[in-house]
């Protein structure tokens, strides 16, 4: 922080600035607009995106007035930290499924390139996962896919099958898929 604070302070002198001046300003609008607890509260909860830096223990109480909700989502995400990470592990397959099964719940999402395919399992998973800590009822295409404990991949015209700890299940190939 002190490197931007004295990078902040080269640029504002660069280009004109009283440095002590606009520090005089800066902390007489603090104290006019965030001088209480009150006016804090009533900005943060305008202000959303500033609700994870309230995610700290030491920040209980103001993160209740903003949204009581903020509170449960740090007691569930503690609560995570200390479960083995295998109970909230979608893929739980130790066979390779049907075919039938499986392209049921697909519903044509065929992408060029593995790291996209890999990119969005990942991304997919931890969003299932928040949904899961968190208790959100958030409904999407690749939980279907968690429902059956597996993860889908294409790679080179192959439809590959991971199962429990990334366990390499089986493969089908695209036109076995796409009858």
């Amino acid at each position: 922080m002190d490197k931007y604070d004295k990078e902040g302070k080269h640029i504002l002198k660069e280009n004109g600035v009283d440095i002590p001046m606009a520090t005089q300003i800066a902390e007489r609008y603090v104290k006019t607009h965030f001088g209480t607890q009150k006016q804090v509260v009533a900005w943060l909860k305008k202000t959303p995106d500033e609700w994870g830096k309230l995610m700290v223990s030491e920040h209980k109480k103001l993160a209740k007035l903003v949204n009581p909700k903020l509170v449960s989502y740090q007691e569930k995400i503690e609560k995570f930290k200390k479960t083995p990470i295998e109970k909230y592990n979608p893929y739980q397959a130790t066979e390779l499924p049907p075919l039938k099964s499986i392209s049921k719940k697909f519903r044509d999402q065929v992408w060029d390139q593995v790291g996209d395919q890999v990119g969005a399992q990942v991304w997919a998973t931890s969003y299932w996962a928040i949904k899961v800590v968190l208790g959100l009822s958030i409904k999407h295409w690749f939980f279907d896919f968690l429902k059956l404990g597996i993860m889908v991949i294409f790679v080179q015209g192959k439809v590959k099958i991971f199962g429990k700890k990334g366990m390499y299940l089986g493969e089908y190939t695209e036109e076995e898929w796409n009858k």
